[in-house]
């Protein structure tokens, strides 16, 4: 029969032999075509299973340590226990939404082919409870959470662990460990490690840092909840855990989608506290990262109103950086308010600021050109070329120089004038530049023999 072959290699990836006996007996159900009986005995053995694995990791979280003894107390009085079990897990975000919702879908299931209902299992249906079960569930060890988890914790003593600073490498070794544990020990696995951030010793603190940002970078959902109960939640008010919490965040900024709104209020001082930041722009902690990275990830109308004043901090300090060209990314508001600080700095007639804006110009040339669109790329050089005209010096230089220090920009601009010159005369004029895109192309872009 089509699909037994799946099904008995699905059993091999069972480990609990007493689990693996009904999961035995549902396939022999499913060959001889009863498979409303396959259905109840996997759903059985599914919800036996994350009784034994709930009941496992009480000792080391007190979560599951009170759902465990409400559900032995309801299995001792023989009462139906299973959607409470689901539910309290997911409440206490030891279970995503998503396995809830999936684990709910396989009582129903269990619940159509143990009663009369009139509708008959089909094979499909019986296949895809005893798929979903194991793919999911049961294919995962029971652990001894505690000792799981201490050894992890035991490893980030070493001073080798993690022997580079590249995330794409800390994020791998995170998974190494991660990939051994059941979603019922993230909780107490994220904690342990947030417990580690006051660790004097500055080995521990480093690794507990990078392991917390690898495990927001893997993305996993029932992870994520983890770590956003257990640690931003908790420590969103703990200043002194600003740039832990901002790395994590910057590396998962779904974190900061989930986030209740007093969450929310809290991370926003704390963000708006880190700008100016002397760190590396590079650093997934460094504000204009991490608002680059929520740009690119998340929904403006989850970022704004509640990040407007970090926004604004950030647009305003970091407008002449390298990487400003990550606001730049996707079309919207964020990205209109930093075009509109780059054109205004750029073209400002107050001479310290367009200077300053000149200056940096050279080192914004790719970034900033691999971003903007030719128009945009246009209105770059002639603001440049406008403070350049109020008697700006820098920009002088740079217009002197027929826009060579900003090659890329210039190469945009250059297309934007050849193809639409009636547009670059408006830019020019609305700028109070009494020329045209012609002849501005002609004066201060062509470049002469004689020129330099």
């Amino acid at each position: 029969m089509a699909g037994l072959t799946d099904m008995e290699e699905l059993l091999g990836r069972v480990s609990q032999p007493d689990i693996k006996s009904y999961l035995r007996e549902a396939f022999v159900c499913y060959g001889a075509g009863a498979y409303r009986a396959c259905i109840v005995l996997t759903a059985n053995a599914l919800f036996e299973d994350l009784r034994q694995k709930t009941r496992a990791v009480a000792s080391a979280n007190s979560d599951a340590k009170e759902i465990s003894e409400a559900i032995e107390k309801l299995a001792a009085d023989q009462k139906v226990f299973e959607t409470t079990l689901v539910e309290r897990l997911a409440s206490k975000g030891i279970l995503s939404k998503a396995l809830a919702d999936r684990l709910k879908q396989i009582i129903a299931h269990r619940n159509k082919a143990a009663h009369p209902s009139g509708v008959h299992a089909s094979a499909e249906e019986a296949r895809w409870v005893f798929f979903e079960a194991i793919d999911k569930f049961l294919s995962e060890p029971v652990l001894s959470a505690n000792q799981m988890v201490d050894h992890l914790m035991s490893k980030l003593t070493d001073e080798n662990y993690f022997p580079d600073t590249s995330i794409h490498n800390i994020t791998n070794i995170a998974r190494e460990e991660v990939d051994q544990l059941h979603p019922l020990a993230y909780p107490y696995l994220v904690t342990k490690t947030v417990e580690l951030l006051a660790s004097a010793d500055a080995t521990v603190n480093k690794n507990a840092r990078f392991f917390l940002s690898g495990c927001a970078r893997i993305k996993n959902e029932d992870l994520r909840a983890s770590l956003s109960a257990r640690f931003v939640k908790v420590k969103a008010s703990d200043k002194t855990l600003r740039d832990p919490l901002m790395s994590v965040m910057s590396n998962d900024p779904g974190l900061y989608a989930i986030a209740d709104g007093n969450t929310k209020l809290r991370l926003a001082t704390l963000f708006t506290s880190a700008v100016p930041d002397k760190v590396a722009t590079t650093s997934m902690r460094h504000p204009l990262t991490l608002l680059g990275n929520f740009a690119a990830e998340l929904d403006e109308a989850v970022i704004l109103p509640g990040l407007k004043a970090f926004v604004d901090a950030v647009i305003a300090t970091f407008y002449a950086t390298p990487g400003i060209g990550k606001l730049l990314k996707t079309d919207g508001i964020i990205r209109e308010m930093t075009l509109k600080a780059i054109l205004d700095h750029a073209g400002s007639n107050d001479f310290d600021i367009a200077n300053r804006f000149a200056k940096a110009a050279p080192g914004l040339d790719e970034g900033l050109a691999a971003k903007l669109r030719d128009r945009e790329a246009f209105q770059v050089i002639a603001a440049i070329a406008k403070a350049a005209e109020d008697g700006a010096y820098s920009a002088r230089n740079v217009r002197r120089q027929k826009f060579e220090t900003v090659p890329e920009l210039k190469a945009k601009a250059e297309l934007y004038l050849a193809a639409k010159p009636k547009g670059a005369t408006t830019i020019l004029t609305d700028l109070g530049l009494e020329t045209t895109g012609k002849a501005f192309t002609t004066d201060h872009l062509t470049v002469e023999d004689d020129d330099f």
